[in-house]
């Protein structure tokens, strides 16, 4: 098993001359203890326009900050907005290449497509061809990490003559490729190509397990081995000595969400009409207010690591027999925890869990 934090860069109102960068500062921080920690990942999103629910528009810039700030912790684009309205193949493709240099070949690249009509509609994308501009995009972009030169390419949305694209990664023949996925349309279409995914924090133990079924099923359909799989899921991590201090906050981490309506009003994949988007109508409960009724027990039942670090290991232990090797963090889910209580959950974890699934030794 690998373990990694993800960062949104979460800030909830009201907000500070300097809030954003004690943000920044602070998980650039965090990242660099969980590198002494033998903590596996770092990895980021890629939002815009999300107030409040991310600040994190520039993923790869900071991402070299940690880059350049570790030694041994990988670093993911958790995901990169690979269509070409958000940012050019050519760009995308330089830029996952050169961190991986900085990084000395650490780097991990996650595909997606964006779902929120603030996304969407900022950057004039159709809701209903992103998926197909997505898997475009990611296809030409692993080309040009690879082929020299690239012989080009021209669609409806994009076009590059003959160029060889520089700088080529370290990792060949490009970093390890992943999705943020959970839906079964998004699931079904890249297990066809063989790209494995990551998980949403908000899918449930059940809907994880259901995913990975649906992956193998399809990835066998198509050719692709299914005998190792590497599939990830962001994970919410709420761990004490104890599981009634355990508990306590879990129930002040429910009362943040209760009044944080950004899931529901940005992240809602609705089309002008004021209809969901063709395809997911999987998310449609999750946006439309089901999230805000949802108690403490099914977070802590059904999502959420949480408990004291025997409870936190037969949470792993589950997600390890549904064939998950990678488990991330969501740290930057957490913007009312502090930053000394964050630093205690990964040293808790590093401590009392991690050993069990691996082999290596914090080295504070």
């Amino acid at each position: 098993m690998r373990f990694g934090m993800l960062y949104e860069l979460q800030l909830p109102k009201p907000w500070h001359s300097d809030s954003e960068q004690n943000l920044v500062d602070e998980a650039i921080e965090q990242c660099v203890l969980g590198d002494k920690l033998v903590i596996d990942y770092a990895w980021s999103v890629e939002h815009h326009f999300l107030e409040e629910y991310s600040h994190c528009s520039a993923s790869d810039v900071f991402l070299s900050a940690i880059a350049a700030k570790t030694k041994q912790i990988k670093i993911g684009f958790g995901i990169r907005q690979v269509i070409s309205n958000y940012n050019h193949p050519v760009r995308t493709a330089e830029s996952v290449a050169m961190l991986d240099l900085i990084s000395h070949g650490r780097v991990q690249f996650g595909i997606g497509e964006g779902a929120t009509r603030l996304e969407l509609g900022g950057f004039g994308i159709p809701a209903k061809r992103k998926r197909d501009m997505a898997l475009e995009a990611a296809r030409e972009i692993a080309d040009m990490m690879v082929m020299e030169p690239y012989p080009g390419y021209k669609c409806d949305d994009w076009s590059l003559p003959c160029r060889n694209v520089l700088p080529k990664p370290i990792q060949k023949p490009h970093p390890p490729m992943w999705t943020a996925s959970v839906s079964p349309e998004t699931v079904g279409h890249y297990a066809a190509k063989g790209i494995p995914f990551i998980t949403d924090p908000l899918a449930t133990f059940g809907r994880c397990k259901r995913a990975t079924e649906e992956w193998r099923k399809v990835a066998a359909e198509h050719g692709h081995s299914v005998d190792d799989t590497n599939f990830g899921s962001m994970r919410g991590l709420v761990i004490a000595e104890t599981e009634k201090e355990a508990r306590a906050m879990a129930e002040r981490a429910r009362e943040f969400q209760k009044d944080d309506n950004i899931t529901n009003l940005q992240g809602a994949p609705i089309e002008k009409t004021g209809e969901f988007a063709a395809g997911y109508y999987y998310w449609k409960d999750r946006y439309l207010g089901k999230n805000q009724e949802l108690t403490v027990d099914f977070f802590w039942d059904r999502m959420w690591l949480a408990g004291d670090p025997d409870r936190v290991a037969a949470g792993v232990k589950t997600m390890e027999d549904m064939g998950f090797k990678h488990i991330l963090f969501t740290l930057g889910h957490a913007p009312s925890t502090s930053m000394e209580e964050n630093k205690r959950r990964l040293k808790l974890f590093a401590e009392s869990v991690m050993p069990r699934f691996k082999t290596k030794v914090p080295a504070v």
